[in-house]
């Protein structure tokens, strides 16, 4: 599964958010260890936090109404907060992903 997403970040996400979501999921890893975590969820979530972050603000608005889950005062006020709530369905939705642990950890 991490390779999928992996692709479908680079494909998706600028050279820039990429290498960040790349060093994130090494991080990740490095957390998960030290305190005895999942090391494998821990890379895929690292690599897919930022899934959503290549949608414009726009788009990511229109999304965010068709979620099911109301908007809070802040995420109106800055709509890119909505990228972690909206790369949780994105995982759902096109990977199949229905682990709770990594959907909130997005």
């Amino acid at each position: 599964m991490f390779r999928e997403i992996k692709e479908y970040v680079h494909i998706n996400l600028s050279k820039l958010r990429l290498e960040h979501s790349l060093s994130t999921s090494l991080i990740c890893v490095e957390l998960c260890s030290r305190f005895g975590l999942d090391e494998k969820k821990g890379k895929l979530v690292g690599i897919a936090h930022d899934i959503f972050r290549g949608v414009t603000l726009t788009e990511t608005i229109i999304h965010s109404l068709n979620d099911g889950y109301p908007l809070h005062e802040e995420e109106e006020k800055n709509p890119v907060l909505l990228h972690g709530r909206l790369g949780a369905e994105l995982l759902k939705e096109i990977f199949g992903i229905e682990d709770e642990e990594i959907l909130q950890a997005v």
